[in-house]
């Protein structure tokens, strides 16, 4: 395992980061001559900015939601570019691009809120402890900020598009972390005297909320439910189209697949189709009870027809009873006493 890392670097600042994770669609972000560095052929960096690259998608479902696949940045080149742009930032640009320092807010209730506040009253332009008794034990050094918000004092906006808070109930200020001499190291130990809080939550509270263990959401759909076929969902299409079914099997019923049966020779058996792919050809996982239910329904719908011309098992379909003006109905039986049905007549109106 890599255990070695450089000693005394610093980070990008936030203009060469967006040079450095920005593709060249997204240069109207940065002043114009760095948006050059990104499209101009003859530039010294024009590798780090292909037209053409791949998106991963990493289960998300539109493209602007993926990551795009640049190359890997080389910074000593990109610094070396971006020392000829430098003088072109004017002196807003110059304010954003740089790394500014970290801001303490407490409200008016807080016991640090009137320390605080004597130190803007008594203008102290020195780093001042901050009281760890005031603060449950927190250490660092506070500065004073030249633009504050201060308890009962209007906060202007800095986006014109929103009001501007005509009272504050906080008051700010700026925080620097404790200062260590060089070299040292912060052991991964309790400290003495730590007091470990009990646990409140354990495994089982998570099972009991959400009904089950827990499981990683991917994408932007925690409630997509997939759609998929148990064995018994198979047993029971095996078992809906039975030996003395005269169903014919799905695929005869397919929008232009459907042929009537000759009289003397029963129709061949389609296997179902999916994208003009038979089913029984498509490599899937968990397919051959599917198979097998098809199969089965179609050779007992084979059988049946055979059935209905004298087949082994002898088995006479009769035509369905007709009905019209020809004569006595052929579907009644005399065993039955049943009455003839009353000869057809057409009404005159006339």
């Amino acid at each position: 395992m890599f255990m070695e890392f450089e000693k005394g670097t610093k980070p990008f600042s936030p203009l060469e980061q967006l040079m450095g994770v920005f593709p060249a669609a997204s240069g109207n972000f940065l002043p114009p001559t760095w948006r050059a560095l990104m499209t101009d052929p003859d530039s010294s960096i024009i590798d780090f900015y292909p037209d053409d690259f791949a998106i991963d998608l990493n289960g998300k479902k539109y493209a602007w939601q993926g990551v795009a696949l640049l190359p890997f940045v080389d910074e000593r080149r990109l610094r070396a570019s971006l020392e000829k742009v430098y003088p072109d930032l004017t002196s807003e640009e110059v304010r954003r691009n740089s790394l500014g320092s970290d801001v303490v807010f407490v409200s008016k209730s807080h016991p640090l809120c009137d320390f605080i506040q004597e130190l803007y009253r008594s203008e102290s332009h020195e780093g001042t402890q901050i009281p760890p008794e005031l603060c449950h034990g927190t250490q660092g050094i506070l500065y004073l900020d030249q633009e504050p918000i201060l308890p009962d004092e209007p906060v202007e906006s800095p986006v014109p598009m929103l009001r501007d808070i005509p009272s504050s109930r906080a008051v700010g200020i700026k925080f620097k972390d404790p200062q260590y001499e060089e070299g040292h190291v912060f052991k991964a130990v309790i400290l003495p005297g730590a007091k470990i809080p009990s646990k409140v939550l354990k495994p089982g509270d998570w099972e009991k909320s959400s009904s089950g263990p827990w499981r990683p959401q991917l994408g932007f759909n925690p409630n997509r439910h997939q759609v998929h076929l148990d064995q018994s969902a198979f047993r029971a299409l095996g078992h809906g189209g039975g030996q003395y079914s005269s169903a014919p099997p799905p695929s005869s019923y397919h929008q232009g697949n459907y042929r009537p049966p000759l009289r003397d020779h029963p129709p061949p058996f389609q296997p179902l189709c999916i994208d003009g792919v038979p089913l029984t050809l498509r490599p899937q996982h968990g397919a051959q009870g599917w198979e097998r239910a098809i199969q089965a329904q179609g050779s007992a719908y084979q059988q049946n027809l055979q059935r209905g011309r004298g087949g082994p098992g002898n088995y006479q379909q009769h035509p369905p009873p007709r009905r019209d003006d020809r004569g006595p109905h052929e579907g009644y039986s005399s065993a039955r006493n049943y009455g003839l049905p009353p000869p057809a007549r057409r009404y005159n109106w006339s």
